[in-house]
């Protein structure tokens, strides 16, 4: 084989390597920021029970968790950088949700008690 073919075909190669091993760093990237989100959003959840636990309402704004019942709302590190959160039923339900890239929202409501891909709204906090 020509030695320049060779050496451009192992260029080539590591190119389309690099190229791969960039995406998937990207992807990767992408899932842990969005699982690290997910486990600031149960730490919400989780506060915002203890919050109806004993207060017998969700509150009106995340604000009023802090530092009661949660040290820091931390902000999602996926999808946009502020929570959306809805106290509805007078207090008896909540919406808590992190809009994210495109359509990829995430929300949690107490009406199913888990979290779900759901619509886009105005975060309030």
């Amino acid at each position: 084989m020509n030695k320049k073919l060779l050496i451009f075909l192992i260029t080539l190669f590591a190119v389309l390597l690099a190229i791969l091993a960039i995406q998937y760093v990207r992807k990767n990237r992408n899932e842990i920021q969005y699982f690290k989100t997910r486990i600031s959003g149960d730490e919400i959840v989780i506060a915002l029970l203890k919050y109806k636990g004993d207060k017998g309402v969700y509150p009106d704004t995340l604000k009023r968790l802090v530092p009661t019942y949660i040290q820091k709302i931390k902000s999602p590190i996926w999808g946009d950088p502020e929570w959306g959160y809805f106290s509805e039923e007078n207090g008896k339900e909540f919406v808590l949700l992190v809009r994210g890239p495109g359509e990829s929202n995430q929300t949690y409501s107490t009406i199913f008690g888990y979290w779900y891909n759901g619509p886009q709204a105005t975060p309030v906090d």
